[in-house]
Formats: structure tokens, sequence, C-alpha cells
């Protein structure tokens, strides 16, 4: 049965013996408002959620799909990312940047990290370059199920400070043979290589990891005849996990040789 408006303001007897009961426009388009601005409020939430954390799983993908994401760029060694400090040793860092960050800090420090190399740099405050001279502990092909699906990752130990062992991420866009790197190799890396921060984890209270990559993507020299080419990847695996490097191949294998 039908009330008109009218009938029905001035006649709520009828409401309860058909079990009606008045409610006003106002009152629907109030629920509609309502309902429309949670969802703006929402949408627009979500929105920035995406476009300020492309490192994440959801909005990389998300990003990539609507080709939001800026191709991963090859800095020219005279105009890399400015740095928040001067080119910084393992100890150093260490002892003077990470040595009270674990757990969840860690965490969000890391995702600046990714957050900041997606991005090419644009909003970040510095980035942290690494040298030293290392001793080759391990190296593997990176595949399809890695964070840098194409490429070469190696393992070092620090030859001046034991504590700490670094990840180099040697990524290419190409199919390439994989190019072996001979365990007890001792490699360095200068200003001139741009090493970047990528990642830090503690595979022990005593020891630190850092993972690296070298901007410029210059080639990386294997021996005095051969070198590995290297190149910005074209997209990441988001889905990919850290370590690329177990922590029980950070330390090295080769016994050291006994004095005669």
């Amino acid at each position: 049965m039908l009330f008109n408006h009218k009938f029905n303001h001035q006649n709520p007897s009828l409401y309860k013996i058909y079990g009606f009961i008045y409610l006003p426009p106002l009152f629907w388009w109030s629920i509609l408002i309502a309902t429309l601005a949670a969802i703006a409020t929402l949408s627009w939430s979500f929105s920035t959620y995406v476009f300020d954390h492309p490192n994440k799983k959801i909005p990389y993908k998300i990003l990539t799909k609507l080709k939001k994401i800026s191709p991963l760029e090859k800095f020219p060694p005279q105009d890399p990312p400015k740095a928040k400090i001067s080119f910084s040793t393992t100890r150093s860092l260490m002892e003077e940047e990470f040595s009270n960050f674990t757990g969840v800090y860690l965490s969000y420090l890391n995702d600046i990290f990714l957050r900041d190399y997606i991005e090419n740099y644009k909003r970040t405050e510095g980035v942290y370059y690494l040298k030293g001279t290392f001793t080759v502990t391990h190296s593997r092909k990176l595949t399809k199920s890695d964070l840098f699906t194409k490429g070469t990752v190696l393992s070092g130990n620090c030859d001046d400070f034991p504590k700490a062992y670094i990840e180099l991420i040697l990524p290419s866009t190409f199919s390439t043979p994989y190019t072996s790197i001979p365990l007890g190799r001792k490699f360095s890396l200068q200003n001139e290589d741009f090493s970047c921060l990528l990642h830090v984890r503690k595979p022990s209270e005593e020891s630190i990891c850092f993972t690296l990559i070298p901007i410029t993507y210059d080639d990386f020299s294997v021996s005095k005849t051969r070198s590995i080419k290297i190149n910005p990847p074209t997209a990441l695996n988001i889905d990919g996990a850290w370590p690329l490097i177990n922590d029980s191949d950070l330390k090295s294998k080769i016994e050291p040789k006994k004095p005669s």
C-alpha cells in the first residue's frame, strides 16, 4: 500500500498498523552524502598510499600496471644522487649509523631505501655510498624468484672489518650465461663505483650485512680479462624476498693458508 507524504505524516497510527516507519527525505539524503564522502575519503587515502609506497607489493603492481613508475635510471658519474654523508666504510656505517637499528626500525629504514631506489632518488635526503676492499665468499645467478631477476649477486667479507659483509647486486637486462666469480677473489669498491646502500640486515648481534647496487652501472671486473656487463633492470619482482644470499653463505668457506 502506498502513502503520500502528507497522508503519512498526518496519520502516525497507520505506521504502526502497517509496520512502516516514516523517515523524511532529508535523512536519506544525509545517508547518501555521508556514504559518498566516506567513499571519496577512502579513495583519496588509498591513492595517496599507493603513490607514497611504490616499494610495497600491491602499490607497485598497481603503479606498474598503470605505467606510473618511471624506468630505473643509470646515473652519470658526474651527477649521482647526493650523499647523506661522505663515502663510508663498513665500520663507520655499522658503528655510527646503524648500531641502534633493529627489528621494525630496520624494516622501516629498508622500506625507505627500496622506495628511494624505485623512485630514482627523487625525494631522498641523501643516500649512503660504501667503499672498501672485500673478499668474495659466495656468488650466484639471479633468478625469476628474486627481487632482481637477471644478473649476478655476490657476497663479500670486509678485509679490514670482519664483522661486516656485503651483498653486491650486479643486475642485467640480458639473459647472458652466468659468469662465475671465484671464491676468495679480492675486489675493491671505490668512490667512482657509487655503490649505493639498498638494504641492511644483521645476521647476528655482532655482524652486519649491507646490500649494495652500483647505480652508475659500470662493468664489474671479474679478472684482468673478464668483466660483467650490468645495467638497470627494466622492472623488479616485488614479490622477491630478502636476503639474496643466505646468512650461512656470507662467511668464507675457504680455509686460510697455514704459514709454512
